[in-house]
């Protein structure tokens, strides 16, 4: 094997990772710019949940007691204590008005980005599929005449409508 040249392997001998790598090897810049949007949403529909619960928190204790929950500057939420106190600095109706912009804005960006999500998503999946079509298609123009006759016309069509199965799923 060492002088010989490999020959090319059809495409129904291929292995099912490879099939797959050739198959998405044209849209992975556009599977990183889903995952990127993906990732965002995620980002802003945790914040969105966690900040609620902790600025009523802060919201409703007195001047005091928020002051001691920011003593500490090695817990996780050191930042985030210290920004609602920052906010609290403005009263507390302004706090919360603040609050509730800043809460609204979280919301529209998380909804955002899962819309531009669900809309690359639904493009990708489309053009995979017409790619995968278009790719049976012409293996089956290569096909001969017999492979036709012997066969039964429900496989052939079977396997062109459910083409899109594994996509969805």
């Amino acid at each position: 094997m060492s002088g010989k040249k490999k020959d090319k392997v059809p495409a129904f001998g291929k292995s099912v990772k490879a099939f797959t790598r050739e198959v998405f090897r044209p849209y992975r810049g556009q599977m990183v710019i889903y995952a990127f949007l993906v990732t965002f949403s995620v980002i802003f529909t945790l914040t969105t949940i966690l900040s609620v619960a902790d600025f009523l928190k802060i919201l409703f204790q007195s001047p005091d007691s928020a002051a001691e929950t920011i003593d500490n500057q090695y817990q996780l939420n050191y930042w985030l204590n210290r920004f609602y106190t920052w906010l609290m600095s403005f009263g507390q109706k302004n706090a919360l008005w603040l609050f509730s912009l800043i809460l609204c804005s979280q919301y529209f960006l998380k909804n955002i980005f899962n819309y531009l999500s669900n809309l690359k998503i639904s493009v990708l999946r489309f053009r995979i599929i017409g790619d995968l079509r278009a790719r049976m298609y012409r293996k089956m123009l290569q096909l001969p005449l017999s492979y036709f006759g012997t066969s039964r016309k429900g496989d052939i069509l079977y396997i062109n409508k459910n083409i899109r199965a594994p996509i969805y799923s």
